[in-house]
C-alpha cells in the first residue's frame, strides 16, 4: 500500500523539489500551491498533510482547522 501525502507549499520551486523527493521515497504526492486548492481536497482524507503556514490566500492555521474538522486523527506537519 502506498501512502498519500498532500503537500501545500506556495513557492513553486520548493513545491516541485519536495514533491520529487517524496515521490522518490515511494509516496503518492498531491501538491497544492494555494490554501483554496487544498481546501477542495480535504474530503479526500490523505494519510498525511504537509502545510506551509504562510500562503497567499488563507494561512496554514485556517487550513489545519478545516482539515481537523473532517479528519481529526490525520497527522499534519507544518
Amino acid at each position: 500500500m502506498s501512502f498519500r501525502i498532500y503537500l501545500v507549499e506556495d513557492e513553486s520551486n520548493l513545491n516541485q523539489l519536495l514533491t520529487s523527493y517524496l515521490q522518490k521515497e515511494g509516496w503518492q504526492v498531491s501538491s497544492f500551491l494555494t490554501g483554496e486548492e487544498a481546501m477542495q481536497a480535504i474530503y479526500d482524507q490523505p494519510h498525511l498533510w504537509i502545510l506551509d503556514i504562510m500562503l497567499p490566500d488563507i494561512d496554514g492555521y485556517q487550513l489545519i482547522s478545516e482539515i481537523k474538522k473532517v479528519s481529526p486523527d490525520v497527522p499534519v506537519i507544518f
